[in-house]
């Protein structure tokens, strides 16, 4: 009897591992993404600019967390990072999206453009003074993946690889209308600058808020 609670606990440990294993793939995956879309902005932004990182903005239900924020005289660019594998197929008015791998298997994910849009209102909220108009969704995709399909009217919203965002952020900071005075940004980012930089627990619950979500 005992050899037998004894494999069962050893299986579970075995499968606990393997995710464990599997969940910090995904996040160094997602922090590497990140990294190079920060650093390209780095390079692309004007330095009246400012760039800020891993905001965890609070809602209704606790916290949502925004990737990185770009904040110009030209406007608000909210990113969401997605450092996926395989063909990406989606449509701005459904639910899921899909990510076909190279075996065949399909992978629906959340849309990542209503995801971004539940960040824009958290920092609507905190900003009220800001017009929507102003502030510009950004779903970058990184990695090996490759947009196939992907339907968007929205015109504040692009759904772009991140091989194309240096070009495309470069031409609308240097050809679009100020949108705001070059003292603005640094405004902006002192009032966001506390919900940077947050500690291990924010960040814990957050992550158990998202995977209760999932």
């Amino acid at each position: 009897m005992l050899w037998l609670i004894f494999l069962v606990l050893l299986f579970a440990a075995v499968i606990s591992f393997n995710q464990y294993i599997k969940n910090r793939k995904k996040y160094k995956a997602g922090e590497m993404g990140e990294t190079e879309i920060y650093q390209m902005l780095n390079q692309a932004a004007p330095r009246s600019s400012v760039i800020l990182r891993n905001l965890y903005l609070p809602t209704a239900r606790g916290t949502t967390e925004i990737d990185l924020l770009l904040l110009s005289r030209k406007g608000i660019f909210v990113f969401e990072i997605k450092n996926y594998r395989g063909n990406i197929y989606g449509d701005e008015r459904y639910n899921e999206w899909l990510k076909v791998l190279r075996n065949g298997k399909k992978v629906p994910f959340y849309n990542p453009v209503w995801q971004n849009e539940g960040h824009i209102r958290a920092l609507l909220r905190l900003l009220p003074e800001i017009n929507p108009r102003v502030v510009y969704s950004r779903i970058v995709f990184c990695g090996s993946s490759e947009i196939k399909r992907v339907k968007i009217k929205n015109r504040r919203v692009q759904v772009l690889k991140d091989t194309d965002l240096k070009r495309k952020l470069k031409w609308k900071l240097r050809f679009s209308f100020n949108k705001f005075s070059g003292k603005e940004p640094a405004l902006f980012e002192r009032r966001l600058q506390e919900f940077t930089n947050m500690n291990g627990r924010v960040k814990r619950k957050h992550k158990k808020q998202v995977k209760s979500l999932k």
